[in-house]
């Protein structure tokens, strides 16, 4: 009912930081036309808020699917490779540092800066040129970003928070697992 989806709406606002925000992660999600992006703000108790989400290149309509988008990758000027795989490392390379020079400010005049991110390199053919993005994305714009890799888990999956510490190489925690 709209009654329930009204009692959902956080009434935060888009771009804003919330009060008792402690830290700000972002995600992208890569294809080869678009990169997709959320910026969370987070508080104590693993409360999340979405305070910005977007694609690269922007779009101009508030509703798009990917197949019918104006802006695309292989289209923006800033764009000068000819392959995909190097259309996807200038766009992540684009994205990295716009989301880098944005300001992030509560309310009340805090500013925040991303903590860390991470961004889906199962995409396609590109997983090398997520790798590298990700690491120029420090070197160049002093953004910590590490290559995601989700895993699908079933019912018959032990979730990783059931894991053996003792066997696995490499940190781990509530349903995460950096290698």
């Amino acid at each position: 009912t709209p009654e329930a989806i009204a009692a959902k709406v956080s009434g935060d606002h888009r771009f804003e930081v919330p009060t008792g925000t402690e830290r700000l992660t972002f995600f992208v999600d890569v294809h080869g036309e678009l990169q997709y992006y959320a910026v969370t703000a987070w508080r104590k108790g693993f409360t999340g808020v979405v305070i910005d989400y977007a694609t690269w290149p922007e779009q101009k309509a508030q509703y798009f699917d990917m197949k019918h988008a104006r802006q695309k990758v292989s289209k923006h000027h800033a764009i000068t490779a000819t392959t995909v795989e190097g259309r996807v490392e200038q766009s992540l390379d684009l994205l990295f540092k716009e989301l880098s020079e944005k300001e992030w400010v509560s309310a009340a005049g805090v500013h925040y800066s991303l903590e860390f991110g991470l961004c889906d390199a199962n995409w396609g053919p590109c997983t090398d040129e997520v790798y590298r993005a990700c690491l120029h994305a420090q070197r160049k714009y002093g953004l910590k970003v590490l290559p995601s890799h989700g895993m699908p888990f079933g019912v018959s999956k032990c979730p990783i928070s059931r894991w053996d510490k003792a066997k696995v190489k490499g940190k781990s925690g509530d349903e995460w697992h950096i290698p």
